[in-house]
């Protein structure tokens, strides 16, 4: 979907796009970005680095992306590739399912319809068109950042462990 929806982007020349790491599906997507004649704006960095790493190499981009397949498994994910971004500070465009609509609206990151490849295109030339737009995106990931750090959420857990044990501080 992603690349069928990066194909038919009108801005070509204003878009580029990265894909790091390696899996089952790597040849597949070579052949995918070469068919579609994509090998200009896609970089597929096909190898696996180091998680502490990942933040250097995609210092430069603009925005996450974070493409899921909508299914009755994944309708209900918050995908850790989200969050990350948003760790980031990196405005995200997504899809919508019942876990990311839980925790974000629109005013926090872009949406576009999962099966809809011209619904990516169009928020790709969008963006394109209007780059400032990603300021305001940019600005809720950092404000959303602290929301979803494991210290907040820490306490939080440590809390709601002690209320179902029955636990009390000292313990």
């Amino acid at each position: 979907m992603l690349m069928d929806g990066l194909a038919r982007v009108r801005h070509k020349d204003r878009i580029s796009l990265r894909i790091i790491g390696e899996g089952d599906f790597s040849q597949s997507l070579k052949q995918m970005i070469q068919s579609l004649g994509l090998e200009g704006i896609v970089d597929f960095d096909n190898h696996s680095y180091p998680v502490h790493s990942i933040p250097e190499r995609i210092a430069d981009c603009n925005v996450g992306i974070v493409p899921l397949e909508i299914s009755s498994v994944t309708n209900y994910a918050l995908p850790l590739k989200l969050v990350e971004y948003i760790s980031l500070g990196l405005p995200v465009m997504t899809v919508r399912n019942d876990a990311i609509s839980y925790y974000l609206s629109e005013e926090d990151c872009i949406f576009f319809k999962w099966n809809d490849p011209c619904s990516l295109s169009a928020v790709l030339d969008r963006i394109a068109e209007n780059p400032e737009a990603l300021l305001h995106y940019r600005e809720r990931s950092v404000a959303l950042r602290e929301g979803f750090s494991w210290t907040g959420e820490k306490r939080k857990y440590v809390a709601l462990l002690r209320q179902l044990t029955g636990a009390s501080r000292n313990n």
